[in-house]
């Protein structure tokens, strides 16, 4: 890729990790007042009502994430009939969703507050899809600061109400509806400034634009939904089993503290889907590279954390939301192991959907939600919460793998340098800090990540030259102007 292009998607990436990072943070700020103030069992429900209507959120946004920034990144001109025919999909998709995530939630109820607190949380559907199809249009002209600034508003005031809430009246079912109404309010403002920003695209698509669009945001829909069900899954099935609401509650932290950590494979990802469609469509080969950086980059950073996580955590798990939840801090090294095979999903998949070859992607996240799915029982039963950690980590590989799979059947890249080399100096460095940690947590870390460098270092998984050729790729992002 070009330089500008590379520059469009670190620029396009630091708006979307921001808008994403002020969520996580402020997210953050928010769980820590209710998880302290509220206890496992209240924070294990909330969590499970928001993994509830998150499920369904992948049929709502029908693939748009991927399918407007890489229509838009290919053919500009056509931007005004691709935004009109998407809201047409995007209020129809809203309709059919909704009213199935209202009904499901009326089946799968427990208890009647529990159906009360799955219908409200349904209701957060219409505002949220509205509210993604107005940041895809936005990282689509690769403008996501408009969405930065409107998400961080957004939330602001969210955590803001919420957390009076919370210590004023305790009360689970007004969070939910708190929640629902910000999203509308988001919703309706990124409606609203689409529509003002680009007035060309108040045009009425002829229904053939709209089955085209439909056409392609098929398998996307597709895609995006077994992916949220990779990723919101475990909570919802581990609620379903004979577990406590207590335990509920720390396993949702553990995956929530993912989720959180999880933006920048996310949005790294999605911020260069414009540029790797205009690569792919200039023929350049170079689109490679973005996969053999990201998933060196993967074992880098996802070993790194994981072990600091693995000391740090514990402690800081306890000083944040209380003794309750120590099994949280000490699953949380291991669980934040998983960053490794998201972030190799996420960039192996953005070059895939590039290269309108998306069927691969869409087949590798049905495999992988399918092995979550069907040994998470077999798993939680015989390793407790671990289990629901494992399962995860199963289904993200499998996606994971068989989309770099398919890269190696081209022998675009090596599985042997690419995968093989820095699976093999992650196992020999958590193993390491595994034996010393009996010993000393300090000395083990120390050790661990030395050992990590060095290893690195010789099988040239990471090379100091990139230093600063990723600090002089940084600086050139302000002035970026394609």
């Amino acid at each position: 890729m070009a330089r500008r292009g590379t520059r469009s998607i670190l620029a396009n990436t630091v708006y979307l990790t921001a808008s994403s990072g002020t969520t996580r943070l402020l997210r953050v700020i928010y769980l820590v007042v209710v998880a302290r103030f509220m206890g496992p069992e209240f924070y294990g429900m909330f969590s499970y009502g928001q993994s509830w209507y998150l499920t369904f959120l992948g049929m709502t946004t029908l693939g748009f994430a991927i399918v407007i920034p890489r229509a838009i990144g290919q053919d500009r001109s056509q931007a005004p009939l691709i935004i009109a025919s998407s809201l047409r999909l995007q209020v129809l998709a809203i309709i059919i969703v909704t009213s199935l995530c209202l009904f499901a939630g009326v089946l799968v109820a427990q208890t009647p507050e529990e159906r009360n607190l799955l219908l409200i949380f349904a209701l957060v559907l219409p505002g949220r899809g509205l509210a993604h199809w107005a940041e895809h249009i936005f990282t689509g002209y690769e403008k996501a600061e408009y969405g930065f600034r409107l998400e961080a508003f957004a939330r602001l005031l969210e955590v803001g109400s919420g957390i009076a809430a919370v210590i004023i009246w305790q009360n689970l079912l007004l969070l939910a509806l708190i929640h629902a109404v910000n999203w509308w309010l988001q919703g309706l403002l990124g409606w609203w400034i689409v529509m003002r920003l680009y007035p060309e695209a108040r045009v009425s698509p002829r229904r053939t634009h709209i089955l085209e669009m439909c056409r392609k945001v098929l398998p996307a829909a597709i895609y995006i939904a077994f992916v949220m069900w990779i990723m919101q899954g475990p909570i919802v099935m581990y609620r379903q089993l004979p577990a406590s609401e207590t335990t509920l509650g720390q396993v949702a932290l553990l995956l929530n503290a993912f989720g959180i950590l999880a933006i920048v494979p996310n949005m790294l990802a999605y911020a260069a889907l414009p540029v790797l469609s205009r690569s792919v469509n200039h023929q350049e080969s170079n689109n490679i590279r973005f996969v053999k950086e990201l998933c060196r980059m993967a074992f880098v950073l996802g070993t790194v954390i994981s072990l600091i996580a693995c000391v740090v955590g514990p402690w800081f798990i306890d000083k944040a939301f209380g003794s309750a939840y120590s099994l949280t801090g000490t699953l949380l090294g291991p669980t934040l192991l998983l960053l490794i095979p998201l972030m190799i999903a996420r960039a192996s998949a953005g070059v895939l959907w590039a290269r309108d070859i998306g069927f691969f992607t869409v087949l590798a996240a049905l495999l992988g939600a399918a092995v979550m799915t069907l040994i998470f029982p077999g798993l939680v039963a015989s390793m407790g919460p671990a289990g629901t950690i494992m399962a995860a980590g199963c289904g993200i590989s499998v996606w994971a793998l068989i989309n770099i799979g398919y890269f190696a059947w081209k022998g675009e890249i090596s599985m042997f340098d690419t995968i093989i080399k820095p699976a093999a100096a992650t196992s020999v460095v958590i193993l390491a800090y595994s034996y010393i940690a009996a010993y000393n947590v300090y000395i083990a870390l120390t050790v661990a990540l030395c050992i990590f460098f060095l290893v690195s270092l010789l099988l040239g998984i990471f090379r100091l030259s990139e230093l600063s050729r990723i600090m002089a790729l940084a600086g050139g992002i302000q002035r970026r102007r394609d």
